[in-house]
């Protein structure tokens, strides 16, 4: 059964073979352009929801 480091190594080959966009972190001008679709449904915006937006900011500042 692989390891995890060996599952993240084979993620890499297979993104780097494939040229996968996740290779190139989009801007967050861009992740908030996306989001806001999501913030803005509904009457009121959504606490849970704005609070993961946030969260994975700085996940992305944090190079997670």
């Amino acid at each position: 059964e692989p390891t995890l480091a060996e599952m993240r190594g084979r993620l890499d080959h297979w993104m780097t073979a494939t040229n996968d966009l996740g290779l190139r972190p989009e801007s967050e001008k861009m992740y908030d352009s996306d989001m806001a679709e999501y913030v803005g449904r509904g009457n009121k915006k959504d606490a849970v929801l704005v609070r993961n937006i946030e969260l994975m900011k700085q996940w992305a500042k944090d190079g997670k």
